[in-house]
């Protein structure tokens, strides 16, 4: 006799905002969920084994990733939940009739821009560049100035014992 699969668990199609933290804090979508695990659609998931928080307005979950794919991904969550509980409240892009509205959609489909994370670092970069170069001329400051009055110390020193 064949060995039969465990039947899967039920999944519940739903369209919930929500924050991820996993190496970097991301926007995501819930698209469907079940008491042990959901799937999220993410402009650059995390890698599978990666461990993620999962923030809603009103909680947060925590989960490892079990698959990944260009733009979602899976993940086990380590407590079992109930899924119609992720639909209360205003994080649910769906409305009372259970469709979603074309301009929503149309925000969560929108790829998020390949440069707006290299944009932001390298703002972060000449920032950080602009004090260690500020820094540096402040130190070379300080440097010169101390060796030119140890250098009119000493010339004057003659000066000063004869004035005494």
């Amino acid at each position: 006799m064949p060995e039969r699969l465990p039947v899967r668990e039920p999944r519940l199609n739903i369209l919930v905002r929500a924050t991820i933290l996993s190496p970097v804090r991301q926007d995501v979508c819930i698209q469907n969920v079940s008491s042990t695990g959901m799937m999220l659609i993410a402009a650059s998931p995390p890698k599978r084994g990666d461990y993620v928080e999962i923030q809603l307005k009103a909680r947060s979950l925590v989960g490892y990733v079990v698959w990944s794919s260009e733009r979602r991904f899976g993940i086990k969550l380590r407590q079992r939940i109930v899924p119609q509980s992720l639909l209360s409240g205003s994080t649910a892009l769906k409305d009372e009739t259970g469709r979603i509205s074309a301009e929503r959609y149309a925000r969560l489909r929108a790829p998020k821009h390949p440069c707006a994370d290299a944009r932001h670092y390298r703002r972060l970069g000449s920032k950080i560049e602009f004090a260690f170069i500020t820094l540096l001329a402040a130190s070379a400051a300080l440097t010169t100035g101390a060796l030119v009055f140890q250098g009119l110390s000493r010339a004057l020193t003659p000066v000063v014992k004869a004035l005494h």
